[in-house]
Order: structure tokens, then sequence, then C-alpha cells
């Protein structure tokens, strides 16, 4: 029986610098507070999925080295299955800097081995075990990694996979154009944000984003909106459902839309409704980015004691 979810995308280290202020161009900034964590989209949101219980895949590369070595190891604790893990001999380990500056982050990055994953044909048996095929954007931005990819996609399409795409900065720097042409009718859900979908559309009308659903082929949509929760799109309803976020006191932002991709794909997999996979999702999220680094991630028990116990009782139930 298909269980869990494979996720498919980078594998980095994060150097986390936290500043009161941006230098200015040219200038120098001196930070009292550093900390180095495992990250990568694809890889975080696999990590939340394992730590609420969900069998989860990766599928990436790291370098022959230190961090690739660390980075294995990190995700075998996790429970995360690493045996589609490719080992680069000649490219480094991914290396994401990442300075917090209050709410906002900046990211600084080197993908190094990620952008080689290449594709091998175990893939495909693999994928046989899983329920749900994820993906980063990141993964469609250089060849090999977006052919890979793109096949895996197919694949996944083919033996009947559901399948969710994180856009990510990929939207910005392929234009909407490109990504529309390598993932039409490959997504069942496209996850999204408002920063992203407002660059390439240049609004957030709700009609121009139904078109755009429409012609991706996907089921649905959400749209995250940090703050204010996300919103979530159907092909067939003129109008979003609106998901409010759950309001606790920010810490650091990174990954936080990784986190609320687990609790989604977390919620479709314990057969709630779209809109309460996104109420979920955003529990998931608010957890997150109440401490720091993309791996601050609730397990079980921490999520239902962060929950609310009728909010608890709804989403996630009494049989956990």
């Amino acid at each position: 029986m298909r269980r869990g979810v494979v996720a498919v995308g980078d594998l980095n280290i994060d150097i986390l610098l936290y500043l009161p202020r941006y230098p200015e161009l040219g200038g120098e900034a001196l930070t009292e507070h550093l900390e180095v964590h495992p990250g990568g989209s694809a890889a975080n949101t696999a990590v939340a999925l394992a730590r609420l219980g969900v069998p989860t895949s990766f599928v990436g590369r790291v370098g022959k080295d230190f961090w690739g070595q660390y980075l294995l190891e990190d995700l075998r604790r996790e429970g995360v299955d690493v045996s589609c893990v490719q080992v680069d001999e000649v490219h480094g380990t991914g290396t994401m800097v990442i300075i917090v500056v209050g709410r906002e982050r900046t990211i600084l990055g080197y993908r190094g081995a990620n952008k080689y994953l290449t594709w091998e044909p175990h893939l495909s048996e693999h994928l046989q075990r899983f329920e749900i095929l994820h993906l980063s954007g990141y993964a469609l931005l250089e060849d090999p990694q977006r052919s890979t990819a793109l096949q895996l996609l197919r694949e996944a399409r083919r033996l009947g996979l559901q399948t969710s795409l994180d856009t990510g900065y990929v939207l910005s720097a392929l234009g909407l154009g490109k990504v529309l042409e390598y993932t039409r009718n490959l997504i069942t859900w496209v996850l999204t944000n408002e920063g992203e979908l407002r660059r390439v559309l240049g609004t957030l009308e709700p009609a121009t984003v139904l078109k755009l659903l429409e012609e991706w082929g996907a089921e649905a949509m959400v749209v995250k909106a940090g703050p204010r929760g996300a919103y979530l799109y159907y092909r067939d309803r003129t109008t979003p459902y609106h998901s409010p976020a759950v309001d606790v006191p920010v810490v650091d932002t990174t990954g936080a839309g990784d986190a609320f991709n687990a609790g989604f794909l977390y919620g479709v997999l314990r057969r709630l409704t779209l809109e309460e996979s996104c109420d979920l999702a955003n529990a998931v999220a608010a957890y997150k980015v109440s401490g720091r680094g993309a791996r601050y991630l609730p397990r079980l028990e921490d999520l239902r004691s962060f929950l609310r116990p009728e909010l608890w009782r709804k989403l996630v139930g009494q049989d956990l």
C-alpha cells in the first residue's frame, strides 16, 4: 500500500546571521548570534513530515564532503529515507547564508551539488511506494536537476501519485511562462506566496489567479500570505477560502513556507478537506516562526500542546 511523501529538491547547510540592521552597500555589520542548521526547502518539508509521523523520502544530491555526510546523517536521525540521495564527487554541498533582521530574512546561496541531480532507473520503482511527490521549485532552476525533476513529475503522474509544487524563487527567476511550460498538467496542488504571485501576475485579483490555476491544470492553488494566513483557490469557485494565521510572537520566518507545505500535505494524507489542510498548515508554520532556524519544527506532541484542544480534535484527532 502506498503511504507518505517523497520530496525532491535541495539539501543545504544554512548559516544564519541575526543582525539588528543591514549594513550599507560596501559596509560592515557584526552579529553576536550565529547558528548553523541543516536546510534546503524540500528537505525541510521532508523533516517536518517525518516529525509528524509520515513515511518520508528525500531525493537530492550532496557533495562528498563533511557537510554532505553531516546532512545525510541528520536526515537519517529524523527518520527520512535517504536511499535516493546522490553523492557528488566533484561539487560541494549546497550552502546558504541567511541574514535575519527582525521578521525579514535575506538569503545568499551556493547551490553546489544540488543542481547536478541526475535520473537513475531505480527512482521509478522508488516512487511506487508513495502517495504524494512534493517538488521544490528550486529543482527547476538548472539542468540536469531540472530534467530529472520533470522526469520524476511525469513518472509520478503516470504511476498515479498526487503532486505538489512549491514555486519559491523559481517563479521570479525563470518567469511564469517557463514554469508553466515545464509543469502544466503535472501538478495537483500549487503552493506559492503573495509576493511571488504578484511579481509575475501584477495583481492578486481572484479572477486572474483562477485563470492562472486553470491554465496550470492544477486542482487547487494555495497562496501563503504570512501574518494574514493563506488563501485557497479552486478552479470551480469564484472566491478563495481564507485560512487565518495562528497569532504567535515571530522569532524567525526562515523555512515557514516549508513548514506550511508539510502541514498541508499532512492534512491531505489525513484525508482532511483542503480547507482544513490549510488551517493545519498555518498551525505548523506558526510553530516554526516561534523559534530560530528552518528546522524548528513540531512533532505531534508539540503540535498537540500548541493547538487549542478543539482545533487539535478537528484537524488531527484523538487517535494519534
